[in-house]
């Protein structure tokens, strides 16, 4: 079935199918396809709502939830803008259960990457496990589980102080602070 739209009187630039099932409660869905290469669809009972746009360019717009039983691939960029006074765009995960991020793993610079609108790199998770805040690459003079660039903070809600601990093959340190002091505890001796 082929439909071709010819009128271009009272700027009818839309060649539309229209399917409607008037049994039980009236259920539409519509397809429209207009002349800038816009193909919208519709479904709905007793009210027209707009689903899906696809662009002459093949761009793919949903209006509503998208929810599935399965898996979905995406090539390219998944975008998500809030919506109405919520400021959030949230990846949420199943109720009692884990959201996993899997990377692929298919090189030594490999990375889960995040970057702020101006595209620079805030923080970065490599394959190995090595989490870089405001860094691009680790030192690569010794390896490290954790590197910043800037000013690290600590604190305590309850004034108790905080408290930094490191331990190695030659013992077990902790860094902390007591009544303004900064101390330095080896668990050793």
């Amino acid at each position: 079935m082929k439909i071709t739209n010819t009128d271009d009187t009272d700027n009818a630039s839309i060649a539309s199918l229209h399917l409607e099932s008037q049994k039980g409660t009236d259920s539409n869905f519509y397809i429209e396809h207009d002349a800038y290469g816009l193909t919208k669809f519709y479904n709905g009972q007793g009210a027209k709502n707009h689903a899906i746009t696809i662009g002459a360019d093949g761009s793919t717009t949903i209006q509503g939830a998208l929810t599935g039983n399965s898996t979905c691939a995406f090539v390219g960029s998944l975008t998500m803008t809030h919506a109405g006074t919520d400021v959030f765009a949230d990846i949420i995960g199943p109720s009692n259960r884990n959201l996993r991020f899997v990377l692929r793993d298919n090189g030594d610079t490999d990375a889960f990457i995040f970057r702020n609108a101006a595209g620079t790199d805030i923080m970065k998770l490599l394959r190995t496990g090595t989490l870089l805040v405001g860094k691009s690459a680790p030192t690569t003079t010794v390896t490290r589980k954790f590197e910043t660039e800037g000013t690290m903070a600590a604190a305590s809600a309850d004034g108790a102080g905080t408290g930094f601990n490191m331990k190695n093959s030659e013992g077990e340190f902790l860094i902390y602070t007591d009544g303004g002091d900064m101390l330095v505890k080896d668990y050793a001796g």
